[in-house]
């Protein structure tokens, strides 16, 4: 009987403490490395070549064709504009040795241009960005 109060206290006790800890906390309360840690890892990044890093250019990183449009739309929604880029769907997406081209399609009654991306699949750095008129 003593054991069994005792176990329900115990119990009770974590249930108060767990909220307790978790009241006031908020999405905003994340713990943040900051700026200066962001510095330290860039400088770390761009000088020391033997820091451990997934990216080794020896394996392909864009592995397909939906992460492609997903890296190639936002760039290019920045500069010629949601509405345009989307206009220009299906898209062509082919991998090309080690890159992404990427191309809009216009349908066949449209006068225009469409864009080209090219992105490199092992590190995906922007090779090339077009738009035709």
């Amino acid at each position: 009987m003593f054991s069994e109060k005792r176990t329900i206290y115990f119990l009770l006790l974590s249930i108060v403490l767990i909220y307790s800890c978790r009241v006031g906390i908020s999405d905003d309360d994340s713990l943040k490395l900051g700026k200066t840690h962001a510095i330290e890892e860039l400088k770390k990044a761009l000088n020391d070549k033997e820091e451990p890093n997934y990216l080794d250019h020896k394996q392909i990183l864009i592995k397909d064709s939906l992460t492609a449009i997903k890296i190639a739309e936002p760039i290019l929604f920045g500069i010629y504009g949601e509405n345009n880029i989307s206009a220009q769907r299906p898209y062509e997406v082919y991998l090309i040795g080690n890159y992404w081209v990427l191309n809009g399609t216009l349908a066949k009654d449209k006068l225009g241009g469409t864009f080209l991306i090219i992105i490199n699949s092992m590190d995906s750095k922007v090779l090339k960005i077009i738009h035709g008129k």
